[in-house]
């Protein structure tokens, strides 16, 4: 409904083109109609268009089809088992993977302390299966543009980040493009803990829960002790992540309004997680990085959790039930 109480219709087309939208108006009946519909299918082709497409997607394919490394299993959006997705609610081997690509690029490339790192699950948006990455791989997971920054947090802000985070999370809960994958961390969502952070009605952060936080047990990994260590709500920690969150506020994460900037602009998000792979040893028979576990970067990292492996992840986050 509107200010006014009059219902008003919404429609969503989806993604990536898969739908198009038809809104027909019907200003003939005695109030006006309105409906809408999709249209997924279409027999024709007009020919000159056709060609324009092919020669886009070939121009694509050839700046961005250079194999870039070489994985033996799948990375995962989805749930492994049932094919739901899953990267909006709980922890995926793909979305350790991109966390850990931010994390590894300001420690290891621009060699800036990172003491945390984050990625919102609606930033991460395909599958990636068994076999060679290209460029083109990592555009489809991290297809917006986003460019990766680094700022300076307490450790309230970031308990306050992971608490709005999971919010919905848990059994029966529903999906949030803001649900935080970490690298460089580890935490657990008690979701039979009611959500009591309080946004607005337009799901923007207004304050921290006002019960019992549902993220609890937060540890946040040291470098020189390889112990992940508790968060302490009143340290200032330096926190990685990709700008739309940090510093426009996307999702409605605005408890890191007038946050310390200390990098921004540093590479695109799809180049961040290609960096990444590249980093990887292990390299096969044509010279490529092998996308394992143990040839990450981070497997130098004492005590650092990685389990590329494993569909669910390292268990960076625990559901407790």
């Amino acid at each position: 409904a509107d200010a006014a109480g009059t219902p008003v219709l919404l429609t969503q087309t989806g993604s990536y083109f898969k739908n198009i939208g038809c809104m027909t108006i019907n200003p003939e009946s005695a109030v006006g109609t309105i409906t809408t519909t999709l249209i997924s299918t279409y027999e024709g082709a007009d020919p000159v268009v056709d060609a324009i497409a092919k020669e886009w997607v070939a121009d694509v394919d050839d700046m961005l089809g250079e194999e870039i490394a070489v994985g033996d299993g799948e990375f995962y959006i989805s749930d492994a088992e049932t094919g739901k997705r899953r990267i909006r609610s709980a922890e995926t081997n793909l979305g350790d993977f991109v966390a850990d690509g931010i994390y590894t690029y300001f420690n290891e490339v621009e060699q800036l302390h990172c003491d945390i790192a984050i990625m919102n699950g609606g930033g991460i948006r395909a599958d990636v299966n068994a076999g060679y990455w290209t460029f083109k791989t990592c555009k489809q997971v991290s297809p917006f543009g986003n460019v990766a920054c680094l700022m300076s947090v307490t450790g309230k802000q970031i308990q306050d980040a992971l608490e709005f985070a999971a919010r919905f999370a848990g059994e029966g809960g529903k999906e949030n493009g803001g649900f935080l994958h970490v690298a460089g961390a580890t935490y657990e969502i008690h979701t039979d803990i009611p959500n009591t952070v309080q946004t607005d009605d337009k799901n923007v952060w207004q304050g921290s829960a006002t019960g019992t936080p549902r993220v609890q047990n937060v540890r946040i990994y040291n470098k020189k002790t390889g112990a992940y260590e508790p968060l302490d709500l009143n340290r200032t920690y330096a926190l990685a992540g990709m700008n739309y969150t940090l510093r426009n506020l996307g999702d409605g994460f605005a408890m890191f309004d007038g946050a310390t900037l200390i990098k921004d602009y540093v590479s695109e998000d799809y180049l961040v997680m290609s960096s990444y792979a590249a980093m990887f040893g292990g390299v096969d028979a044509n010279g490529l990085p092998h996308l394992a576990s143990a040839n990450s970067p981070l497997a130098d990292y004492p005590g650092y959790l990685l389990n590329y492996e494993d569909p669910y992840g390292a268990g960076r986050i625990q559901m407790i039930w």
